[in-house]
């Protein structure tokens, strides 16, 4: 079962008719990505050593083309003209050869700088998304600032009045215009903290910020039922291992006495060379067998590192499949909790406007005291905050779990 939780996000108030969307900016970023561009430029220096691996299994092959002249020191000796050609083709095989090898590994490690290209994009888009909601967090925020701003005024308003009437002391005037100050303090912090991440988001992604409003766009946070996933890192990683045993393996047959098979073909003339009966064809074959007996000592022990490093990286790919198990529950659990007090706080925030405004009639009529109506308000401006921040944190943990399960980010990237 799926439980759908639909959230619109609050964006920013602009007069500007002209908006960004999250996808605007976010293939804005990934275009302009450093991060980007090195990983595409590694991954065609992958395709290209993958390409080469094949390339080296075609026999060695060459043509020569030569003259010259010999000339004896001794008087009246004749100039000897020389002219020679031919063709040559050879190839060598042994029973480890490391040409196969090198195909193998250089599949996997293809394969990985494709997954690794895909982690990528998700992570610069994360980055993206993550600094777009945070501007729209603070944005949300301040407008709730700003309204409270605006009871805060009117209350000081009402004070003055009741002061000037004798119906209210100079303390509570005072405490009166310091909460006023307070709030107009907060408006103006989350004002600079704004414009700040704002600036963060368009430098990131390196774009000229243009004012443009933020588009409030609409997502469905999902609590998915979790089954068989396949997280990029950790696919990168069984890859690794897999590369490793391949080279393990290379490394015990290299303890054994290598054969050699070789065959070459030549076909060749001297002097007479564009006449094609001059030409005469040698064909070679040979098997060799040979055994290092000084290097079995090192070839031993490099062969038991390596097993130890193969140990070492299975026991890290343990670890990290139950941490990232892991975090894919603390996740889940963190987005359930979420979504529950998500749901307090609205009811919450229903009964603390309701509260604040009968606190205001009564202030007014002077039923309760300036720290009465001041707790009212306070109320219902943390509920309006705490509610806000609930938006946005489940926003991004369901971005989060969608990084942890390798799924595309915002059902696209």
């Amino acid at each position: 079962m799926k439980k759908l939780f639909t959230i619109v996000i609050l964006g920013v108030v602009s007069f500007c008719t002209a908006q960004h969307t999250v996808f605007e900016l976010i293939d804005f970023g990934l275009e302009n990505s450093k991060s980007m561009k090195i990983q595409v430029l590694a991954d065609e220096n992958s395709q290209t050593n993958l390409t080469n691996s094949y390339l080296n299994l075609l026999p060695s092959a060459s043509i020569s083309v030569g003259a010259g002249k010999t000339n004896s020191l001794d008087e009246g000796s004749n100039t000897i003209d020389s002219k020679n050609a031919g063709l040559n083709v050879s190839k060598s095989l042994q029973l480890i050869d490391p040409t196969f090898f090198n195909i193998k590994t250089s599949k996997i490690a293809a394969k990985n700088s494709q997954i690794m290209l895909q982690e990528t994009k998700k992570n610069v888009t994360i980055a993206i998304f993550n600094k777009y909601i945070s501007v729209l967090q603070i944005a949300a925020n301040l407008k709730i600032a700003e309204n409270n701003y605006t009871i805060q005024q009117q209350v000081y308003d009402v004070s003055k009045i009741k002061h000037q009437l004798g119906n209210l002391s100079d303390y509570d005037l005072q405490t009166s215009e310091v909460n006023l100050i307070t709030q107009e303090i907060q408006v103006k912090e989350l004002e600079n903290n704004y414009k700040e991440i704002r600036q963060a988001l368009f430098s990131y992604i390196n774009m000229e910020d243009d004012g443009a409003e933020l588009q409030e766009p609409e997502i469905t946070v999902s609590i998915p039922k979790i089954e068989n996933y396949e997280n990029n890192n950790i696919m990168m990683k069984m890859n690794n291992l897999r590369t490793q045993k391949i080279s393990l393996f290379q490394q015990k047959l290299n303890l054994y006495p290598m054969p050699v098979i070789s065959a070459s073909y030549n076909n060749s003339a001297t002097n007479d060379i564009f006449e094609a009966d001059n030409y005469e064809d040698n064909v070679s074959f040979g098997l060799n067998v040979s055994y290092d007996l000084f290097d079995i000592p090192t070839l031993r022990n490099n062969f038991v590192n390596s097993q130890r490093d193969l140990l070492a990286s299975e026991l890290n790919l343990r670890d990290a499949i139950r941490e990232n198990k892991s975090n894919i529950e603390t996740t889940l659990l963190k987005i359930e909790a979420l979504e529950s007090t998500f749901e307090l706080y609205k009811k919450k925030l229903k009964i603390a406007g309701n509260n604040l405004d009968k606190a205001k009639e009564q202030y007014e009529l002077g039923l309760i005291n300036i720290t009465e109506f001041e707790r009212a308000r306070v109320d219902l401006f943390s509920a309006e905050i705490t509610k806000n921040n609930k938006y946005y944190s489940l926003l991004l943990k369901q971005e989060e779990l969608n990084l942890l399960l390798s799924n595309n980010i915002l059902g696209k990237y």
